[in-house]
């Protein structure tokens, strides 16, 4: 069976794999530096010079620090390497190492580092992790043999540690320390935390001052919030109100009054409420943190009924804290709130609305657009337009029906757009058209998010009726919007052209020649050329006009010819802009070819204004033949900055 096995197809594949695996991992073990050797190397490392060193040395002590005996003897040669001769930064790469396979060896060592200035920071690393009372010992002992900062650093050690055996030292450093010795030694008291390190914060409180009580007192904190976790609600308790009753800062009195708060259980409301109705101002700011961890929607009720005697920042405050819950338990506290007498409290008012409002408040919010100003209007407008949900759009529809003041029916209309309310469409178009004049260019402007290609017909009928410039401008803008959502192009124009097709007054196929331009179907460029053949001269103006519109550089050549033969000095002005403008819609023309363009229009100007929109666009054609034109204007004082800036562009374009 033996055989069979060994002569099994592949079997003399995977014995030769395994022979090399093995034949690889012998090589590398010889190419590998030895530990003595990295030391050897890494006993002269300086900060800032090469890093392979480090490198290697991490990369062995990784590979052979999981075994016990392995790690002994690792640990043995990184000891004796920090008792000779090496850079600090080498120490502090050993300390490093120590802080993870160290043991109460290395202390004795590590102990000998503290004292010097070089190394204590690397001897207080390793220390602060190597587990066993013989690391909490040699720091205690170093107390007493340092002072400044080494000795702050050790206590902030001790602290890390949470060194129980050293509360004795740190208690009395609180006491006979220096002002930074103190501070630090109450601070480590906080972070040892525990039963005894509470006790002796809480009678150091009474006897400290200045920053370390500040100190102290934070410490006091912390071991409060500690016995909170574990639910000592009575010893938390204690430690809050000693630190309370103490005259400390305001920030540490406001945090041990929401300390207690916490640890009151089921006083917490009576707690709040009391510090809400309270003459201590900071006190009211604590407890109005407090209300969402104390209150749920069936109490806050109690907390809002005391809301009319707060400040106005408090008012402020608390209206955000509200957000957070339900709409009927605090709607009517927040309507109330914006007829407050004060301006801050009416616009947080009614911008929290946006998220508690319900259609109850469309009304006021509309009132508040149509007749506030600056802040609050803008709130209002603001809050009108985030609310969420079915029963808003509703409200606003109602409202624009029922409303007959022409300030909020116009916030209304402007509502159902902004909100994009399709059941309002049909009502905005019957405000364009026989509504006031006042509602008519809102009802225009909210149309834009609602009408499709199936409105374009009722659109278009609505166009001539319309005698305001401003309105006629913002339809012929709707409909050509409404016609390039149209999925076929050679389609968008068709309903414009029909209609022009039958259409005599003159006003309104002027009006429709402007669509034309506006939508830019190539199929409706022979019916503005027939409008300006006809010499009309509101035809020809509609015509030029639509030319100029034109978005894309078919209608260039036509507009090229307004620019050429037209007596009308706005025409000219105009078309030579727009073919400008679509000079620079070719971005792929031959340079030279477009620079030849260019110059014409530049012959045709002697206005500064076109000469710059020249030299904008020359740099886009970058060629000899651009600079040429570029560089013919450095004299000209009207545009020399512009021509200057120009040239540089085009060398830059050319050089590159």
């Amino acid at each position: 069976m033996s055989n069979l096995k060994m002569n099994k197809p592949g079997s003399g594949v995977l014995r030769t794999a395994a022979l090399l695996a093995g034949l690889f991992c012998l090589i590398a073990a010889q190419a590998a530096p030895s530990l003595d050797a990295l030391l050897k190397d890494l006993a002269v490392f300086q900060n800032g010079g090469t890093e392979e060193v480090l490198h290697a040395f991490r990369a062995y002590v990784r590979a052979h620090r999981d075994g016990a005996e392995e790690r002994e003897s690792l640990e043995t040669k990184l000891d004796a390497f920090l008792a000779g001769e090496a850079t600090p930064a080498s120490k502090m790469a050993v300390c490093r190492e120590l802080r993870t396979i160290g043991t109460e060896r290395s202390v004795p060592v590590l102990a000998g580092l503290l004292a010097a200035a070089e190394t204590t920071d690397a001897a207080r690393y390793a220390l602060e992790k190597i587990p066993g009372p013989a690391a909490d010992k040699a720091l205690i002992e170093a107390l007493v043999k340092t002072s400044g900062s080494i000795k702050l650093g050790i206590i902030q050690s001790l602290g890390g540690r949470k060194s129980q055996i050293a509360m004795p030292e740190l208690a009395e450093l609180v006491l006979v320390g220096d002002e930074a010795t103190a501070g630090a030694a109450a601070t480590a008291l906080g972070s040892v935390g525990g039963p005894d390190a509470s006790k002796a914060l809480f009678n150091l409180l009474g006897v400290a001052s200045g920053e370390v009580k500040s100190r102290t007192a934070s410490s006091l904190l912390l071991c409060g919030e500690e016995l909170l976790k574990n639910k000592d609600t009575k010893a938390a308790a204690a430690i809050y109100d000693r630190v309370f009753g103490s005259k400390v800062s305001e920030p540490i009195r406001k945090a041990a009054f929401k300390g207690k708060v916490r640890a009151s259980g089921g006083a917490a409301e009576e707690a709040v409420l009391a510090a809400l109705g309270g003459r201590d101002g900071s006190l009211r700011e604590a407890a109005l943190d407090m209300i969402p961890e104390v209150f749920g929607p069936e109490s806050i009720g109690r907390a809002t009924a005391l809301f009319p005697k707060l400040i106005p920042a408090e008012k402020i405050r608390f209206l955000s804290v509200l957000c957070g819950y339900p709409k009927d338990a605090t709607l009517p506290v927040i309507k109330a709130a914006t007829d407050s007498p004060d301006a801050s409290v009416r616009v947080e008012a009614l911008r929290v609305l946006e998220k508690t409002g319900d259609g109850s408040v469309v009304g006021l919010l509309a009132e508040r657009a149509a007749r506030a100003s600056g802040p609050e209007q803008f709130a209002a407008r603001t809050s009108l337009l985030g609310m969420k949900g079915a029963d808003i759009d509703q409200a606003v529809l109602d409202l624009l029906a029922a409303a007959s003041d022409e300030a909020v029916k116009a916030v209304a209309v402007r509502a159902v757009g902004e909100r994009s309310i399709g059941a309002g469409k049909d009502a905005l178009i019957s405000i364009v058209r026989s509504g006031p004049a006042v509602l008519r260019l809102e009802a225009i402007r909210g149309l834009k998010g609602l009408a499709g290609p199936e409105d374009l017909s009722a659109l278009l009928v609505l166009l001539p009726g319309l005698e305001d410039e401003t309105e006629q401008e913002e339809m012929q803008n709707l409909i050509a919007g409404v016609a390039l959502t149209i999925v076929r192009p050679n389609a968008r124009a068709d309903a414009v052209k029909s209609l022009l097709a039958v259409t005599t007054d003159l006003k309104a196929r002027g009006s429709l020649l402007r669509v034309l331009g506006k939508i830019g179907d190539d199929s409706g460029l022979p019916l503005i050329r027939k409008a300006l053949a006809e010499g009309n001269p509101d035809l020809v103006d509609a015509a030029v006009r639509a030319f100029c519109d034109w978005p894309t550089s078919t209608a260039k050549d036509d507009v090229m010819a307004v620019a050429r033969t037209s007596a009308n000095p706005v025409h000219k002005v105009l078309a030579l802009q727009a073919f400008i403008r679509m000079i620079e819609l070719e971005p792929y023309r031959n340079p030279a070819a477009a620079a030849a363009d260019l110059e014409i229009a530049l012959k045709l100007t002697s206005r500064p204004e076109e000469k710059k929109l020249v030299l904008g666009v020359l740099p886009r054609f970058a060629c000899p033949e651009a600079r040429a034109i570029a560089e013919s204007l450095l004299n000209d004082p009207e545009v020399k900055a512009e021509a200057a800036i120009a040239v540089a562009r085009i060398k830059e374009r050319l050089g590159s």
